[in-house]
């Protein structure tokens, strides 16, 4: 049986734990505030990537090392009396930036982003692997050859000595503007040798990557255009293994990577159009998958877009403006509907909470950003 001295000591104890318990979830809870708050997102300015009333984190230490840099996402207070807003950085102290026909100038050359920048930015058209065959063969549609469905794959298999090719049916668009900036992903497993055959085209502009499979496949080139084919440092896709591609046509450049290993890039054939060009032309935007020899299985087909600029506002819209030392040119993903610095001109530095970090709510949305 204890002693009353040693119930007490016992009492001690616990309540010490009890007490740095405490201390330990208050300090979370301070850290928590002052350096990684949670802010509402209150509109769809940014969608699809953040949506209205998702809820993102933000680090308020971010401003305290280093400027933000460009296409990171930040959260600040405007100087009109908003509330809390949310936008993507694009032009930086000191630059000017024009916006016209969907494209962002810099300095009076295209804005161009890395691959690793166009992932960050990249609206996604159509994803094979959260739709249904239903949903799948209204966005596409086949030529020659055959398709089936397992689950979430599809094959392609060609008639011997021909191709099966698949497009999307309908334009690509923000709603009202054509965009033809596109970036194609596809997680493919051959069955057999031939080849595969990826087609992105802006109207007139075309270009075109081909893949060899197998030992025996053809040789694998990007053709820019109506240009001479550009050989690849690369042998061929191995048959029976799964592999990822990607391939892009963004900002008048083009990549393609073969299992994330860059097997091309260059910049485009073609300058960046104009408004009053973009008006005059047949700007009909096409993806275009084909299969020669073995068929194919495609366990994801995800086709994205890039963000496409609307010349709305007057700050940098057709006419270059210079952005002042200290301030940043803030815009929306979700151009169409964005109240940003088209609008209110470049924004304080000095408002800035911090660089957003992640969405962490709803959490069937958690992801970084």
């Amino acid at each position: 049986m204890r002693t009353e001295s040693q119930i007490a000591i016992l009492i001690k104890s616990k309540f010490r734990w009890i007490i740095r318990l405490l201390i330990l979830v208050v300090s979370i809870v301070i850290v928590h505030t002052l350096a990684f708050p949670v802010f509402r997102v209150s509109s769809s300015s940014m969608a699809p990537g953040l949506l209205k009333d998702d809820f993102v984190m933000v680090s308020r230490m971010s401003p305290l090392f280093s400027s933000p840099s460009r296409f990171d996402v930040v959260v600040f207070r405007p100087e009109k009396g908003r509330d809390t807003n949310i936008k993507r950085v694009v032009g930086l102290p000191g630059e000017r930036i024009e916006i016209e026909a969907g494209e962002c100038f810099i300095n009076g050359e295209l804005l161009t982003k890395t691959i690793e920048e166009q992932d960050r930015v990249k609206i996604p058209v159509f994803l094979s692997d959260r739709s249904s065959q239903k949903e799948f063969e209204a966005f596409f549609q086949r030529k020659g050859g055959v398709w089936s469905f397992e689950d979430e794959t599809v094959v392609l298999t060609p008639s011997p000595g021909e191709s099966c090719r698949i497009n999307n049916r309908h334009e690509i668009n923000d709603g009202i503007h054509e965009v033809g900036d596109l970036v194609l992903e596809l997680r493919v497993r051959p069955t057999g040798e031939g080849s595969l055959e990826l087609v992105l085209q802006d109207g007139s502009r075309v270009i075109t990557a081909k893949l060899a499979v197998g030992e025996a496949g053809l040789g694998s080139f990007v053709m820019l255009g109506s240009a001479a084919p550009e050989s690849l440092n690369f042998t061929a896709l191995p048959a029976g293994q799964e592999s990822l591609v990607r391939f892009a046509s963004v900002d008048d450049r083009v990549s393609l990577l073969v299992d994330n290993q860059v097997v091309f890039t260059s910049p485009g054939i073609y300058r960046a159009r104009r408004s009053e060009e973009s008006k005059k032309i047949d700007r009909r935007v096409w993806s275009r998958i084909g299969v020669k020899g073995h068929s194919i299985r495609f366990e994801e087909i995800r086709l994205y877009r890039d963000v496409f600029y609307v010349e709305s506002g007057t700050w940098g819209v057709r006419e270059s403006i210079h952005i002042p030392e200290g301030e940043y040119f803030l815009l929306g993903d979700n151009s169409r509907v964005s109240q940003d610095s088209r609008m209110d001109g470049p924004i304080k530095e000095e408002t800035f909470v911090g660089s957003a970090m992640s969405v962490v709510w709803p959490f069937g949305r958690l992801r970084g950003l």
